[in-house]
């Protein structure tokens, strides 16, 4: 982008501030303007909400002879705004172009900007490919995922994580994001075809670490406040745009003192408007952890492909697989032998007295009677073969479903698997179709198309998902936290799309534990137990003005006051350099009468009650 305005100012303690306006489509000079700014970070009621955007309000001097109506505009990305004080970034994002207006009276006036550094945008747009807007598919990893969400916010930084969680048998040394895989199928809604926000997606993949991420010196960070407030200092692993790692970013220190300037504090205290109020503990929190019914074991369920290879699926005989541009593909074969042409390539495990159904839409060129050949091969103590009836069979068979000049969907609903295994499928040369009854002349076509594949569970299993619930056994608040739904966890059925995957893409996730502490728990009991521990005790909520910049993302101590302290609320004034802040006091210490409950999720979930 080229720079089309800009603004300098030096403030009362003699530091440069720098705001600069810029647009793809200005090509002429730079035009420096008068103005002044807030930056203003998000507030929030819980200390643990997991995304904290930052917003920069700007005041410009206009008059009739610069309006600034050329920044008008219907697109939230056209003009992008970033915030330097004393050379380093403290906002990088764009103008909402919203709130721009001339004065009809006066010929001068001051004209108030919103700027916003992108994550406000994410609630409106859906989890795609940025570039192109085709869905997501097959196992992405967690640092992946987060990086297609920020890249749609146009804000293209790296991503800074420390977040101290591992699944058992992960060492210490590895980031868990870098680690751990999500099912891309997990961001389909109910309706099996609206896609998740990336707001949405973002929350899915940072909750259960009770992980935050914010924007912060020009790059993006993921972190967890416990681990923050435990150890003033955080090491990070670095991550470019695209989720690839760079290098450690070691011993970030984000220790902030507060006091009076009498005791030589700097941020100090300013206004005399500082106070301090209570915030009550609770007793009890419940995570309700939603399975998810995985909408296809194929996850490329429109065969999506580059040119060269098909997602998902590997191509046996190159010969007779012709791809079709974008989704789909062509079987060219002949009607003697069945030859295998095409798998997918991993298997799905299932578990007996489950159940699947398959559909398929294929289509032939011509009129002529022709049939694609699928096998559907269910691998454990012994194999079984699904048949076009539902019915499954210990000898090879075939499903053979019609191919006419239309696109034909066919359906089979199988019967109950009659053992536990592995589903696999697998594509054959095409057969001649044989219509019952038909006497006519038998007529053949080579090619068949297939244009969409899904084999999905059928919803015969009534558990919906985990509520894990914990309390305070011992004289404990009566305050309840809000049930929070989850949508990743532990499971070790592939039937369900919320499931966790460790780097094979095979094995599933059951016990993790917390850098330092011996335990063996859920992921989800881990962040239950973290939200009570947190929010132990009444804390201290502090609100003033302080004399100097405090960064939203800091740890603070407060001279005279005990406890250590977290922003949920702050806001800038450049010019007067004084920051408005509302600060929550944070718990770590370990709580030894925790009582934890898993009961399972009906489609009925309600709020936990006190028992102690």
């Amino acid at each position: 982008m080229a720079l089309k305005y800009y603004f300098e100012f030096t403030d009362v303690k003699a530091i440069v501030h720098r705001c600069e306006i810029s647009s793809d489509d200005f090509t002429g000079t730079a035009i420096e303007i008068n103005g002044s700014l807030k930056l203003n970070s998000g507030s929030v009621d819980d200390s643990l909400e997991s995304i904290r955007g930052n917003g920069l309000i700007l005041s410009l001097d206009a008059s009739t002879s610069l309006d600034f109506s050329d920044l008008y505009s219907q697109n939230e990305f056209a003009f992008k705004v970033n915030y330097k004080r004393n050379g380093i970034f403290l906002f990088d994002g764009f103008l909402e172009p919203e709130g721009l207006y001339q004065d009809f009276v006066s010929d001068k006036w001051l004209l108030t900007l919103v700027c916003v550094d992108g994550l406000s945008f994410l609630k409106n747009l859906s989890y795609v490919v940025d570039s192109t807007g085709l869905q997501f598919s097959g196992k992405q990893k967690e640092i992946v995922i987060i990086a297609n969400c920020l890249k749609r916010t146009k804000v293209i930084k790296n991503i800074n994580v420390s977040v101290n969680v591992f699944y058992t048998g992960l060492a210490t040394t590895e980031c868990i994001l870098d680690n751990v895989y999500l099912n891309a199928n997990r961001f389909i809604k109910d309706d099996k075809d609206t896609i998740m926000n990336c707001s949405e997606v973002l929350k899915s993949v940072l909750d259960p670490y009770n992980a935050i991420l914010l924007q912060y010196n020009n790059e993006w960070y993921v972190f967890r406040l416990s681990e923050l407030i435990s150890g003033n200092t955080l090491s990070f692993f670095k991550y470019d745009s695209d989720g690839v790692f760079d290098s450690m970013n070691n011993n970030v220190d984000l220790k902030v003192g507060l006091g009076s300037d009498i005791d030589n504090y700097y941020p100090n205290w300013v206004n005399s408007n500082q106070s301090i109020t209570l915030k009550g503990s609770i007793g009890a929190a419940r995570v309700n952890y939603k399975y998810g019914l995985i909408n296809s074991f194929v996850n490329n369920t429109n065969l999506t492909n580059n040119g060269y290879a098909i997602a998902d699926y590997t191509i046996v005989v190159a010969s007779r697989v012709d791809l079709i541009a974008v989704s789909g593909f062509t079987i060219n074969s002949s009607p003697a032998n069945a030859v295998k042409v095409l798998e997918i390539t991993d298997n799905y495990t299932v578990v007996a007295s489950d159940s699947l159904t398959l559909e398929t839409t294929i289509q032939s060129p011509t009129t002529e009677i022709t049939s694609g050949r699928m096998v559907v091969k269910l691998v454990g103590t012994s194999t079984y073969y699904l048949s076009d009836n539902g019915g499954w069979f210990t000898s090879l068979t075939y499903i053979t479903t019609r191919a006419t000049l239309a696109p034909v969907t066919t359906t089979i609903k199988s019967a109950e698997y009659p053992i536990s295994g592995d589903i696999s499928f697998e594509v054959y040369t095409n057969k001649v179709f044989e219509e019952p009854g038909y006497s006519g002349p038998t007529h053949y076509t080579e090619i068949v198309s297939y244009s969409e594949i899904r084999i999905f569970p059928n919803e015969n299993d009534t558990v919906e998902g985990e509520n894990h619930t914990v309390q305070i056994e011992n004289n404990p608040s009566t305050k309840i936290k809000d049930t929070i739904e989850i949508f990743n966890g532990d499971n070790i059925r592939d039937r369900f799309v919320g499931t966790i995957y460790k780097t094979d893409l095979v094995s599933t996730t059951s016990t993790w534990f917390r850098l330092g502490i011996t335990e063996a728990k859920p992921i989800i009991q881990i962040m239950a137990e973290e939200i009570l521990r947190i929010n132990a005790a009444p804390a201290k909520i502090f609100s003033g003005d302080v004399f100097g910049f405090v960064s939203f993302f800091s740890v603070i101590t407060i001279n005279n006051l005990t406890g250590k302290f977290f922003p949920i609320e702050s806001s800038y004034n450049a010019i007067e350099n004084v920051t408005t802040l509302k600060l929550i006091e944070v718990f770590t210490d370990e709580i030894a009468d925790i009582d934890y409950e898993l009961t399972y999720d009906y489609g009925n979930v309600v709020e936990p009650t006190i028992k102690g």
